[in-house]
């Protein structure tokens, strides 16, 4: 496989993995039955996680049960997680160039701001984090990240390398309503 290929295929790993299990659980399920297909996604998630350390979030988890119901509830939830695979894949690629513009301890402590509470607007996930403490930020790539400590708490007062906007708590902390006060700054 030429290095292009390859790397097209990491570029969209989530994405070629849902066509791979799509086609497997197909197979599955013509040859053993639909009981037995329907538990290729499951297997594949076991593998991920023990292989990759990834595991399916609520929406995953949520289309999958869907897709049980057959019919054209199965083909909605398939196309609905391809696409999904593919935002996460694009997600997962503007994390990493995040990380890369940052100090190399801090790297792995970045997390996507669309990946953090129930909302998917990345925006109202960074307002929750500088109001539960924390530093985010906009990456010139468009990406809202946060940064916690080795222990998965908020770091108060962060400097991102790169950052187009930056939102964090006004220092010294001043609790309002349930969290703390925070800022906006953007640096350009």
């Amino acid at each position: 496989m030429s290095r292009g290929a390859a790397q097209t295929l990491d570029d969209n790993r989530l994405a070629s993995m849902a066509l791979s299990t799509e086609a497997a659980s197909q197979g599955v399920a013509r040859r053993f039955g639909g009981v037995a297909g329907n538990a290729v996604q499951p297997v594949v998630w076991v593998l991920d996680a023990g292989a990759n350390g990834n595991t399916p979030d609520k929406v995953d988890a949520g289309l999958w049960v869907f897709g049980l119901f057959g019919g054209i509830a199965s083909g909605a939830a398939f196309v609905t997680g391809l696409v999904k695979a593919f935002v996460d894949d694009n997600t997962r690629q503007k994390l990493d160039e995040v990380r890369r513009s940052e100090p190399a301890a801090r790297r792995e402590f970045i997390h996507a701001c669309v990946n953090r509470g129930g909302q998917g607007r990345q925006f109202n996930n960074a307002m929750k984090v500088a109001m539960q403490g924390g530093t985010a930020w906009k990456h010139p790539n468009g990406l809202w990240v946060f940064i916690t400590d080795a222990a998965g708490r908020l770091i108060v007062d962060y400097e991102p390398q790169q950052a187009d906007e930056v939102l964090g708590p006004t220092l010294p902390l001043k609790e309002v309503r349930g969290g703390y006060q925070w800022t906006q700054r953007r640096r350009r």
